[in-house]
């Protein structure tokens, strides 16, 4: 009965997490078939020499869509049954009921169809994380091929080129821009699609930069510094956050484990001594 109603509250667990999930899993699988093309208005008002080229894009975008979701759904096809097996057999070598078993296939079948979303948002942040941090790095770079004469977009294809190792998460990013850019985009719009792929602050703000320089001119070293600078208030302001937090985990931590034992070691021959002397004067 134990194991049953542990695993009813996981079941009623997982149907919320799956229905909330799922609401955000589509909505991911929307921006992600939309990201290529958001740009472009339903009624387009562009050239007509140039209307086939949006075309191209938006149906480009409609099979990157497509690819993604039929990717995780071929997932969670594989997932959810073998989950469930496993959960099913480990059942039956413990010798559990039919009830029981049932319980922990819907578990494991439900936990299987989630999986791969969860799995997809962790690494997602994960690669958002190591982005985040390359930034820095990339703005020092790029100030370096500036100083050496590059435009934006021949610096963008030396640090993909030759800086690989320092930048590999935004060298993978640089890669599908110059796909973009070499079916025909404008390096202005195909920057904003990776800029809107990307979705992390500072590479943001650099991309903006980029785009300023590009649509308006003016000094790039001066603007990559500043922006230099900003990210490392900006950091600095997250690791303050992140030390205050951990102070308020610790007191937490210690008051839970710290002074429990503290007091034991310091009252606790006291305590005894005292237990002791009430029972001399009983006797």
């Amino acid at each position: 009965m134990t194991l049953l109603g542990l695993g009813l509250l996981l079941l009623a667990g997982a149907a919320l997490l799956l229905v909330v999930r799922g609401q955000a899993a589509r909505q991911e699988i929307v921006r992600a078939r939309l990201q290529t093309h958001a740009a472009f208005p339903a009624e387009s008002t562009d050239r007509p020499e140039d209307q086939p080229l949006t075309r191209k894009k938006a149906r480009r975008g409609r099979q990157q869509g497509a690819s993604l979701e039929q990717r995780v759904h071929g997932q969670r096809l594989l997932a959810a049954p073998v989950l469930a097996a496993a959960l099913i057999a480990f059942g039956l070598v413990r010798g559990e009921p039919a009830t029981q078993l049932l319980v922990l296939g819907l578990i494991g079948g439900i936990s299987g169809w989630m999986l791969p979303v969860w799995l997809g948002r962790a690494r997602e942040a994960r690669h958002r994380d190591r982005i985040d941090a390359q930034v820095p790095m990339l703005i020092h770079l790029l100030i370096m091929t500036f100083d050496a004469g590059l435009t934006v977009e021949r610096s963008l294809s030396s640090v993909r080129r030759d800086c690989r190792r320092l930048v590999p998460d935004i060298a993978d990013e640089l890669d599908q821009l110059f796909v973009r850019l070499d079916h025909g985009e404008d390096l202005v719009e195909a920057m904003a699609l990776m800029d809107e792929s990307v979705d992390v602050d500072s590479f943001s703000d650099l991309v903006s930069v980029l785009r300023q320089l590009l649509q308006q001119g003016g000094e790039a070293r001066k603007s990559l510094l500043s922006l230099a600078e900003l990210l490392e208030i900006r950091r600095r302001q997250q690791l303050q956050e992140k030390i205050s937090k951990m102070a308020g985990k610790m007191t937490v931590v210690m008051v839970l484990f710290f002074f429990p034992a503290l007091f034991i070691l310091l009252a606790g021959p006291a305590f005894i001594a005292v237990l002791g002397s009430l029972g001399d004067l009983s006797g």
